[in-house]
């Protein structure tokens, strides 16, 4: 599967790594795996270093995720690719997501 989750771990965080592509065929997957997290004072890292390829489902998914859980949720971005980082950037994520 392309994505997994664990945690909580000794930081209270659950991290959500997705490997390959972000798009559509992975909105039900990805929702399925954050709804697991019935605590929402957990940090939720959703970790791209893995991922290739992000599109605007991606994009969705995150914005869906952010209101689940709220405005004050801490949900953070890790990424190491440069081709998902411009997604987020041009989209301005770092206004919604801590992105690191």
């Amino acid at each position: 599967m392309n994505i997994s989750m664990t945690g909580p771990n000794n930081k209270n965080e659950y991290v959500i790594a997705i490997r390959g592509d972000f798009d559509f065929n992975l909105v039900e997957p990805f929702v399925e795996t954050y709804e697991k997290i019935k605590n929402h004072d957990n940090t939720i890292v959703i970790d791209f270093r893995e991922t290739e390829f992000m599109d605007s489902s991606g994009l969705g998914m995150l914005i869906k995720l952010r209101k689940h859980f709220g405005e004050n949720a801490d949900i953070r971005l890790r990424t190491a690719n440069p081709q998902v980082m411009n997604i987020l950037d041009i989209a301005k994520f770092e206004e919604q997501f801590v992105i690191e």
